[in-house]
Order: structure tokens, then sequence, then C-alpha cells
């Protein structure tokens, strides 16, 4: 159950409706939910928080972090490319 709360994909409110008819505990049920939810509450919370701090768009991202974005984007297509034609050529 934590595994399900914790993965972004899986609906929460929809496991809230089908747990009860599952015949899950209320213990485990909330001890999932407070394991589950609560660190990705935290993260939602302080990242809202941060960017209400934000007064300008240069605070985000200045051209130094995009330059280092950019260069590391591009060291890890080319290892995957590098690792992808070696491992076809080491097959054939």
């Amino acid at each position: 159950m934590i595994f399900l709360r914790i993965f972004p994909g899986t609906p929460n409110w929809l496991m809230n409706l089908s747990f009860p008819h599952l015949n899950i505990e209320n213990s485990k049920f909330l001890l999932s939910i407070f394991i589950g939810l609560a660190p990705w509450n935290f993260i939602s919370c302080s990242a809202g928080s941060i960017l209400f701090e934000l007064t300008d768009t240069k605070q985000i991202m200045d051209t130094r972090k995009y330059i280092i974005v950019y260069y590391n984007i591009n060291f890890l297509v080319n290892f995957c490319c590098i690792r992808i034609s070696h491992c076809s050529y080491n097959q054939k």
C-alpha cells in the first residue's frame, strides 16, 4: 500500500474509495497515508513557498545555469549513444 501511495501515477482518490471495500485495516490505511503522502505533501508545500518568494525570473535560471544544464544533457546523450553503439557492436 505504501508503494501505491509513493508512486505518483496512481490516483489516491481511487485508493481511498477502494481500500475499505478490500477490508484493509484502518491502522494500515492511516500508516500508508502518513508514510506515502507526507513526503510528497512536504515537497509540494516547500516548492510552493519557494515560488511565492520569487520576485524576478532571473532568480530561477541565469545564463550560467543554462550552460551547465546544456553540457550535462549533451554529456548524457553522448554517453548513452556510445553505450548503445558499443553494446550493439559487441553483439555482432
